[in-house]
């Protein structure tokens, strides 16, 4: 059994590798495209080309992911601010 299991290992990795591999290199002509759009909107494009790539490698490899919430789904960001004591005596500008 455990033979099995660790060839089982070996083609999973042979087949994860495979398929990173291959949307890799079918999205990466047009991320270097992109990146020559400026740092705004080329790195917005190539954002967006690396989370297509992950929204199909994931699956592909046998990972799904979901959110879960344990509160209901917030309407709006939450935004905190990390303050220190230090911060509040310094004289304002």
């Amino acid at each position: 059994m455990r033979v099995i299991s660790k060839v089982l290992k070996g083609i999973y990795v042979v087949y994860a590798g495979i398929v990173w591999l291959a949307i890799m290199l079918v999205i990466l002509l047009p991320i270097v495209a992109v990146s020559f759009l400026g740092k705004v909107r080329g790195g917005n494009l190539v954002f967006y080309f690396l989370r297509f790539w992950a929204h199909v490698w994931f699956p592909a490899v046998g990972i799904f992911v979901s959110r879960k919430w344990k509160t209901p789904e917030p309407r709006s960001p939450v935004f905190t601010s990390p303050t220190t004591p230090a911060t509040w005596m310094r004289p304002s500008p």
